[in-house]
């Protein structure tokens, strides 16, 4: 569903040798296309928001260059911000490398990418560190360089990068428990007065957005009265180990009602064990609304999923990193106030396009 919002050329980047970054998306062509079709309403709102945060705009087209460290190519999620800041590199005129981690979970490959940047010549580098520790060495090393470090997501621990003698030069990032909250609040409703069991599938236990996510929707189930909630479980951003924790869990909990994932790949591992099982009781959510979440949504088989605008943040990232580089400091560092959806089949056509 979601497509790129900006024209231009597309630019492929020489990468470490590590790491897999081709100019191709998971999603449908539709979900990616950047032909000149009007943008989705809801990623123009997000993107004024984004700017209007930010304030007075930097000067375009100097030919900076910048780095970005996604966490993985290996879920749609960061193939789709992979291919809004290669159309930023064109529409704002500077050059962008794009870099990543082999998987969701490997935080000291990711660590090692950050280190080799530093020695890449970037005056910006943005980022989004897989755990809130997993990078600090590199912040410390690319601080000592004089490399404009831009956080854009979940935030590194706060002492333990001020003890490493580390720190950010700017921060943008989502209320990651609005979207627990939204999916939540949409399963205590569906569920009624009946209430009954359910869980949420964090994804790796200290990374900042699935403690969030996860903090968000158990807040809202222990505060119903008819609502049980089981222990959590984590599925490390993972869709066979969500696979196999919901058939752990139907057999122990058959009269399980709904389950929260934290994101939509293991979402789709849990939809998997409900189909193999023949189970279609139970209620299931996610976040990011990759293309797989949306046609399971038109199908039916899953019930909701929370997004919002990548096009947006990385905008936001690629703008702080030009205002750092020409001297402008009015850049917040904290959550930005972007619209947060929680889509599902009565609204999904009003997301398509969303990005």
């Amino acid at each position: 569903m979601k497509k790129a919002i900006l024209t231009g050329l597309l630019v492929c980047t020489a990468l470490l040798a590590f790491i897999p970054a081709a100019c191709t998306s998971n999603k449908s062509s539709s979900a990616t296309s950047t032909s000149s079709a009007a943008i989705n309403p809801g990623t123009q709102q997000s993107i004024n928001q984004m700017k209007a945060a930010l304030g007075a705009m930097p000067k375009l087209n100097t030919g900076d260059k910048i780095g970005v460290l996604l966490i993985t190519l290996a879920n749609p999620f960061w193939v789709t911000m992979q291919k809004d800041y290669q159309a930023l590199a064109d529409t704002f005129g500077v050059k962008i490398d794009i870099y990543a981690a082999p998987t969701e979970n490997d935080d000291q490959a990711q660590l090692n990418t950050l280190e080799s940047m530093t020695a890449q010549n970037y005056k910006a580098i943005i980022f989004t560190p897989i755990n809130q520790s997993n990078l600090i060495p590199g912040i410390v090393m690319a601080n000592k360089k004089g490399i404009y470090m831009i956080d854009s997501g979940p935030s590194e621990d706060a002492t333990s990068l001020t003890n490493a003698g580390g720190h950010v030069d700017a921060w943008i990032n989502i209320n990651f428990a609005i979207q627990g909250q939204l999916a939540a609040q949409d399963i205590v409703k569906k569920l009624g007065t009946a209430g009954g069991k359910v869980v949420v599938i964090q994804g790796i236990p200290g990374a900042g957005q699935s403690d969030a996510r996860t903090q968000g929707a158990e807040n809202v189930f222990n505060s119903s009265p008819n609502i049980k909630v089981l222990p959590h479980q984590a599925g490390n951003w993972d869709r066979p180990t969500a696979l196999t924790i919901t058939q752990n869990l139907l057999q122990a909990n058959p009269d399980l009602k709904a389950i929260y994932c934290c994101n939509d790949d293991m979402a789709m591992g849990a939809l998997a064990a409900l189909a193999a099982a023949g189970n279609k009781n139970v209620l299931v959510y996610g976040a990011d609304f990759i293309q797989e979440a949306s046609d399971a949504i038109a199908g039916g088989t899953m019930a909701g999923t929370t997004t919002f605008s990548e096009a947006a943040l990385a905008q936001g990232g690629v703008i702080a990193a030009l205002k750092l580089i020409q001297g402008m400091k009015d850049i917040p560092k904290g959550e930005v106030d972007l619209p947060i959806a929680l889509i599902t089949k009565d609204n999904l056509q009003q997301y398509v396009g969303f990005n």
